[in-house]
Formats: C-alpha cells, structure tokens, sequence
C-alpha cells in the first residue's frame, strides 16, 4: 500500500471491524449530496408541511396557515426561512452524516484503478446479505441535477434526491451506500461480514504480507485472492472468488 494511513485504514477494517463512514463533503465529486432545492407546491401542501410541524394548539396552526400562505404569495421573508432551513439541513448533509460506499464488481478496471490504489491496494468482500448491509441502496444516476422539494416530496424521494442520486457519468461505478445519521467516522461491523480479501496484481511484496497475515490472524481465517490481468484481453479475473 502506498502510505502509512492507507495501510491503517485497511488494518481498521480486517483487525478491528472498523469501517469508515464518511462526510459527502469529502468525496470526489463536489456535485454528490447536493441537490438543488425547489420550492413550487400548491398552497394545500404548502399547508399540509407545516401543520404536520405543528404542536396542535390554535396559535401554532394559525401560525402554520400563516407561513403557507406566505410562501404560497412568494412573500420574501417566507422565502429567505425556507432557503435558510433548506441550506442548515443541507451542511447537516455534507458534514455530519457518515457515509459508507460500495461497489458490486471485484473485477472492474476503473474501479481498482481509481480506488485500488492503481491495482497496488486491495479490495474486500463483504457479505451483501449480512444484517449489517441491510440499510445499503443502490445510487441512481441521472443526466439531470436531482430537485430537493421538502413540501411535495415523500422521505423516499427526499432520500433519493439528496444521497442517492449522482450525475450519469459515475455511473460506471455501480454504487450502493449505507447512510449513517449518527456519526462521522469510524462503525464497527461483524467480522461474519466479510467473505474474502483480494490483492491488486500489482500489490507488493510488503502489502502481501501485511493483508495476509492480518487475514490469518483472525479467529476466522478471511479467504485471500490476488486479482489477475487475463493475458488476451482488458479483462481482471479473481482466480477462487466465489461471487
């Protein structure tokens, strides 16, 4: 592996069942969980959002009648509190829900490339029906900037529209992601999660080592396979992978 906090983060994973859930403000793509916000709604649904944050009482529903009807006439003030609103639970977003990424193909170029290091890294297998994947959904990919409409839309669609949707041009990485509303960082999982570890063709020696014996450590050995450039095509071929 290429540097010291590489090799850490992989040790987190196969040592100590570790894994990283990450900040949408950190990814590559600056465009990722960030949805343009869109605000046309009828006056009844304009109604229908704020009375379902209504406390119950006759001011708070008067007040609630109020704001739609406000919105509803593109009154400025009215404007400014949704987009203020609409901007604080987008940064909650991008800097304080971790997010786990996953890919559904081990032997795909652009992805050992982009994110195996150049084929000198590693690529871990977990088990998609663990319990622990239960949450994961795959990422959607659109030509079209998804719209965030928090008076029409429903949590589905809300979900969708600012995590699970990105630009048509990644879409090549067959994404699926694990949305953690709890923290930025590290989350421990099962090691029955994990089916095997495979090595880039072109892992050192010292990165070899390491992964194996970190996967021969375990109170239950993680199967080892090293990736294989197939000699009369671009194929990748994992030789023993079950998939």
């Amino acid at each position: 592996m290429a540097d010291d906090n590489l090799a850490d983060r992989v040790r987190q994973i196969l040592v100590d069942h570790q894994l990283f859930f990450a900040a949408p403000s950190s990814f590559n793509d600056p465009f990722d969980c960030c949805p343009v916000h869109d605000y046309a709604a009828t006056e009844v649904q304009y109604q229908a959002y704020f009375l379902a944050r209504s406390n119950g009482s006759r001011a708070s529903n008067a007040n609630a009648l109020m704001r739609a009807r406000m919105l509803m006439q593109r009154d400025a003030n009215a404007l400014a509190g949704a987009n203020k609103a609409f901007l604080a639970a987008r940064d909650t977003l991008m800097n304080g829900n971790g997010t786990l990424c996953l890919n559904i193909d081990a032997h795909h170029q652009l992805m050992w490339a982009h994110y195996g290091d150049s084929h000198r890294g590693i690529c871990i297998q977990f088990d998609g029906q663990h319990e622990f994947f239960a949450d994961a959904e795959p990422v959607h990919y659109s030509s079209q900037r998804p719209k965030l409409n928090m008076f029409t839309q429903s949590d589905d669609e809300l979900f969708r529209n600012s995590v699970g949707t990105k630009s048509d041009v990644w879409a090549y990485e067959q994404e699926w992601r694990i949305m953690s509303h709890l923290h930025v960082g590290n989350v421990p999982f099962p090691r029955a999660a994990v089916s095997a570890v495979i090595l880039g063709e072109r892992a050192t020696h010292t990165t070899q080592t390491l992964v194996a014996q970190w996967c021969s450590e375990q109170a239950d050995p993680i199967p080892l396979h090293k990736a294989e450039f197939v000699a009369d095509s671009y194929l990748i071929r994992v030789p023993g992978l079950l998939t």
